[in-house]
């Protein structure tokens, strides 16, 4: 079955790239805000700030990441519905050939949460070296 989802992604990969640069773009903002909280806790841990500036602070990188859950989560659900709706046909061709429904939206779930795992996955592999202070290119 998992052949079934990579080869249909790779075959239909017009109607997931929307949905996909959409989820980068959502998780990059959303590890930003990560970031953010991350870097004033360090500030806050090495006594660089004072406790007024921490409590300004700190909310903002919760309110980014609360703005960008729910923009993703009302922006993601047109271009994934039309991915999914534009399949249809493909969907019942696999349920004439024997594939159970329930097997089909397997395959579906599958195929949003891989889309999902790659576009989520790149945002914090990036954030990775700004959250431990480390900068790109240097050894």
């Amino acid at each position: 079955m998992l052949t079934l989802v990579l080869k249909d992604l790779r075959a239909k990969w017009d109607l997931w790239v929307s949905a996909l640069i959409l989820a980068i773009t959502a998780a990059t903002i959303i590890a930003i805000g990560g970031v953010f909280i991350t870097t004033t806790i360090v500030i806050k841990l090495n006594q660089q700030i004072s406790d007024k500036d921490f409590e300004n602070f700190f909310p903002v990188g919760f309110f980014i990441i609360l703005l960008a859950f729910f923009s993703a989560i009302i922006t993601l659900t047109g271009p994934t519905n039309l991915a999914v709706s534009l399949q249809n046909r493909d969907y019942a061709l696999w349920q004439t050939v024997g594939i159970q429904p329930q097997k089909v939206r397997v395959i579906v779930l599958a195929q949003l949460a891989f889309v999902g795992l790659v576009a989520g996955g790149l945002p914090v592999i990036t954030a990775i070296p700004m959250v431990m202070g480390a900068n790109i290119g240097t050894t």
